[in-house]
């Protein structure tokens, strides 16, 4: 009998330990992030199609080990904006939106993430150059289509010149192969772009810049509770004191 006991005693505590990671599982707190896989090198599939960036990453290991399950979802930014906007956006999350006028009052800003410059790049003209000279060479200047840095362009006058393309990738190869004169974009992705293209990014010339900076941020829906937000931005401000953090932006940026 005493066998016997032992011997079912010891079968609960076997399906316990077999299933003690399934209960961890569901006891996390999920949470949603929204990301846009065009926006390279911030969040994208890499050749094997894992998800991978400087945003994302920093993300993921900032809170691993906190007590979330993180549920990615690849969403157009114009499209995520508008779902943190509605009742349904409680505990959803944006990494990587562009901090302006406009949508200020439509999250909770949770943390600055990242900080470029903005401006004009040539790896034809090696100087700095207003704009009316940029505009008198008449050569095209490659955007990436959908990028906020457009509409600058256009106030500027500078619609006639501007030629889209879908990837900062094409651009760059343009710009290697003299066939466009000119890049309006960030630093960021244009350092990135340029150097998966084969090139050396210190190359290019930075001939205008713009005057106001990106500020991209991480943002939550204005329906997620205060002390949730305030516990995601904790953790980040931790994480990017670490040398970790200093190692994913060497990897994307040097």
């Amino acid at each position: 009998m005493k066998t016997n006991l032992n011997y079912a005693l010891l079968k609960f505590i076997l399906s316990l330990i077999i299933l003690l990671p399934f209960f961890s599982i569901y006891s996390l707190e999920e949470i949603e992030v929204l990301y846009d896989e065009r926006m390279i090198p911030w969040t994208y599939r890499d050749s094997n199609r894992k998800l991978v960036g400087s945003s994302v990453e920093t993300f993921s290991e900032a809170l691993k080990g906190k007590g979330y399950r993180i549920k990615w979802t690849n969403m157009p930014y114009a499209r995520a904006k508008n779902e943190l906007q509605k009742t349904s956006g409680r505990n959803k999350y944006i990494i990587s939106i562009n901090r302006d006028s406009n949508n200020e009052s439509n999250f909770k800003w949770i943390f600055e993430i990242r900080k470029t410059y903005r401006g004009i790049f040539s790896k034809k003209f090696q100087k700095e150059m207003s704009i009316e000279e940029i505009k008198q060479t008449q050569e095209k200047i490659g955007i990436r289509i959908g990028a906020s840095i457009y509409n600058e362009l256009i106030n500027l006058g500078l619609k006639d010149q501007v030629e889209q393309s879908i990837s900062g990738n094409i651009i760059a190869k343009k710009i290697l192969n003299n066939r466009i004169g000119f890049w309006a974009a960030n630093s960021d992705t244009s350092s990135y772009d340029y150097k998966t293209a084969g090139g050396n990014f210190k190359d290019l010339f930075l001939v205008n810049k713009f005057k106001k900076d990106s500020k991209f941020y991480v943002v939550t829906s204005k329906n997620t509770e205060e002390k949730k937000a305030l516990k995601i931005k904790k953790y980040l401000n931790k994480f990017i004191k670490t040398q970790k953090y200093n190692k994913i932006i060497d990897k994307y940026y040097k």
